[in-house]
Parts: structure tokens; sequence; C-alpha cells
């Protein structure tokens, strides 16, 4: 086909058999679509509309993923990176796919990677899911806003007390008539006045100051670490304030006359030192020894790090937290609650496998580390005790969630007759271990 450069006007044409084609071409230019002419074809705007909201989506998912991370850590540079990454999917589909995808239909390519896309994310939530249900988190009730109001309501469980120096038991009252031990407004104001003065207590290294905020095994083992601090950071130069972010309040309901009360908070801890960061999680839990006396921080368990999610906690009608019956059997539980303490401190120490060991306790992993190295024909021992009383919520799925303490002693023998010399290690003055009312012989420096 040849064309005639020659004007001819639009539409003329000429052809015969054994000659040339001649085809007339317009100069003016041709009409161009308007914004309205496009939007006019109903099945551009489906299209156009429907991206707008994919793309949109796709955007705040984004920036909501990047806030969530720099939520949690605190970390601009996390936050850009997760972020940036969110446009490696379109960079690379760019580069070595808009090739490939131009070989097809560009109907049918469309279609196709939306359809799969769909199919990934229900498999995601299948999973996530899947994974919630197994572990008893599926959320069905309002735990995490306990009502602050007191009405009567046909949940029951039965609920009797016994008074005793530290011991509660359960028995036949119903908790539907009892009042909640806390209301949640309250229970905000004991939590906060409690980070205010445990970040004063930390850094004075008071034990007169925290005992007034902490009793039971948290007292003994912030004491514990003072003393341990004001051998190794005589300047208490590491020192950085604390909180706690994120708070669940789970109250029970208590008889009023029978004490002590307790509610429990699962928070999230954050380092306020620069940057902010959190640093885990964990439960705190609050006794009242007595009416009108101050609550007190006597249990502080925090959840392992990887470790599945927290169990949800079973709740009444007004959204109050449901105990565990300490001196009923339930067949559901592999421990009767009462006996939990028992239990934990006989698996611990090898008699029983009834309770797993979590791997982080200090005095099994201390136990570890001595053995190796005692002379032969040395003895150690770790022994448990049960400490303080128990406390138990009943939680979705029917188990329970415990909360108590045991005290460990481990006992280190040289063999019959003879002696052995333990080093702690570090770079410790005569000094440093009076200011930390340390007694015994001490090794500088000792390794």
């Amino acid at each position: 086909m040849a064309i005639d450069n020659r004007p001819k006007r639009l539409g003329s044409r000429h052809a015969s058999a054994g000659t040339k084609k001649w085809v007339a071409v317009s100069s003016s230019p041709a009409q161009r679509a308007t914004f309205r002419d496009v939007c006019a074809v109903r099945e551009f705007r489906a299209l156009w509309f429907s991206q707008i909201l994919s793309a949109g989506g796709d955007r705040l998912a984004l920036v909501a993923l990047a806030l969530l991370i720099y939520d949690r850590t605190r970390s601009p540079l996390l936050a850009a990176i997760a972020y940036a990454a969110g446009t490696l999917p379109y960079l690379i589909g760019a580069l070595f796919l808009s090739g490939i995808a131009d070989r097809f239909p560009r109907r049918e390519v469309m279609v196709t990677c939306d359809v799969v896309r769909a199919a990934l994310l229900i498999l995601v939530a299948a999973i996530a899911f899947a994974a919630l249900a197994r572990s008893g988190t599926v959320r069905i009730s309002a735990a995490n806003n306990p009502a602050t109001t007191v009405n009567p309501h046909s949940l029951s469980t039965k609920v009797t007390a016994k008074d005793g120096e530290k011991g509660r038991t359960r028995g036949s009252r119903s908790a539907a008539a009892e009042p909640p031990a806390i209301t949640r407004a309250e229970a905000e104001r004991v939590l906060a006045t409690y980070w205010q003065q445990n970040n004063i207590a930390n850094k004075l290294r008071s034990d007169a100051l925290l005992a007034t905020i902490e009793a039971g095994s948290s007292y003994q083992m912030d004491t514990g670490t003072y003393r341990m601090d004001r051998a190794t950071d005589p300047a208490n130069n590491d020192y950085s304030p604390f909180k706690a972010e994120d708070a669940v309040y789970y109250i029970p309901r208590e008889p009023s006359s029978v004490y002590p009360h307790w509610f429990v908070v699962r928070v999230r801890y954050a380092d306020l030192a620069s940057p902010w960061h959190a640093t885990g999680a964990g439960y705190v839990l609050f006794t009242q020894a007595a009416k009108g006396a101050a609550w007190k921080n006597v249990l502080e368990p925090y959840l392992l790090t990887g470790s599945s999610p927290a169990p949800f906690v079973q709740t009444d009608a007004e959204g109050y937290a449901i105990e565990t019956s300490l001196t009923e059997n339930d067949p559901n539980l592999n421990v009767p609650p009462g006996q939990i303490q028992e239990a934990t401190a006989a698996s611990l120490e090898g008699a029983a496998d009834t309770v797993k060991n979590p791997g982080n306790l200090a005095d099994l992993q201390d136990q570890a580390s001595f053995r190796p190295r005692l002379p032969d024909g040395s003895a150690d021992t770790d022994k448990h005790y049960v400490s303080g009383p128990v406390f138990g919520l009943k939680t979705v799925g029917g188990g329970a969630l415990m909360f108590y303490g045991l005290t460990a002693r481990l006992s280190l023998a040289p063999p019959p007759g003879g002696t052995f010399e333990l080093g702690i290690p570090g770079y410790y003055s005569q000094l440093s271990l009076a200011r930390a009312r340390c007694s015994g012989a001490w090794q500088s420096p000792s390794r």
C-alpha cells in the first residue's frame, strides 16, 4: 500500500485492479474524548471507581502498618522500612511482570489477579482465625471494657471466704449478688498512682516508698533488685522511668466483707527513656488487705516473648471477670485450681510433669550453670515452696488463668569433708557491697 502525499479531500479514494491504492489522510487533528465522554461508559465507571477504592485501601493499610510498627517500637527507621516495603510489589511487577501481562487479554489478567488476591486474603484470615480459636483468644465478650455499675444478673459462681492471714477459699455464695472488687475508674487511678510512685521508688531505690505500693513477691523481688543495683550501679545510671500502655482490666465480683479484694490488669510495658520503646507485656495483680487499706501490687508475671497470645478471660453479663473456684474440681482442668502451687513445685523439682517448665526461671538456670562447675561429689538441690495466695479467673473455652507465687531455694553443698569458694561475676568493692548490704566473702575482680 502506498500513501500519496498530494492533498485530497477527506474520504476520496481511487482504486482499480492492477493499480496502486490511494488513501486520503486529513491534516486536521482528530476530536479528543472528554472526561464526560469516558465516564459515560458504564464499564469504565465501574473499573475506575473500584480502582480508586482498591488503591485507597492499600495506601491506608500501609499507613496503618507503619503506624502500628512505630507504636510498638518507637523506631522511625523500622516504620519507614515497613512503608517502603509496601512499594516493592509495584516495583517488581513493573520491571519483571508487565511484559508478560501484555501478552494476554487485559480483562482476563485483571480478573484473574483480583481473584487470586482475594483467595490469598481469605486464606490468611482463615489461618489467623484458626490460630486464635486454638489459643482461646477469640473475643466474644466485653472484658476489655468492664462495667463500673453493679446490677444483679442471672450468671452465678459459688463464692464464700474464710478469714486468714493469706488464704482464701470459695464455696457456695452467689456472685450475682456481690459488688465488684473495685470500679473501673478506681482501678485506673490505682494503676496510674502505682506507676508514678514506682518510678520515684526506683529512682531513689527506696524500700520504704516501695512498701506503700507493693507487697508479697513483687516487693521481695524488687527490693532484692535494689540491693543488687546498689552494688553494680551505685550512681543509678541505668535508671529510666516506665509506664503501662494498653491496659486491660479484669475485675471480679467479691463479697464486700471478705478480704483480700483483688483485681488484675494486663499491660504492655513501655520504657520512657529516649527513644521510647516497648519492653514486654504481662499482668499486674493488686490486692487490698482490709477495708480502706491501700491497693498493692503483689504479683507481676510477664508474658514470655514469642509465646502464644494471652488467654481471653470469661466475663459475666456486666463485663466483670468470673473467678475460678479453688475448692471445686473442674473436669476441664488438668490440675485442681486449689492445688496449682503444689503441682507446679513438684513439676519443677522433677517429681511430676503436670506443669510445664516455662524455661525462664532464674533458680533453674542458676542450677544448670553451677552443676558442671562444681567439684565431683558436690550436691545441688533446688526446692520450691508455696508462697502467698492463689487467684484465678475463668477463661473462654473452659480453662483458667491462675496467678500464684512460689519461693525457690537453691542449695550448693561441697563434697563431704571438702569446701569450695563461689565467685560473683563482675567487679565489686567492699564499699559497694556494704551499700548493697551484702554479707560474706568477696573477690575483686572475679570471673
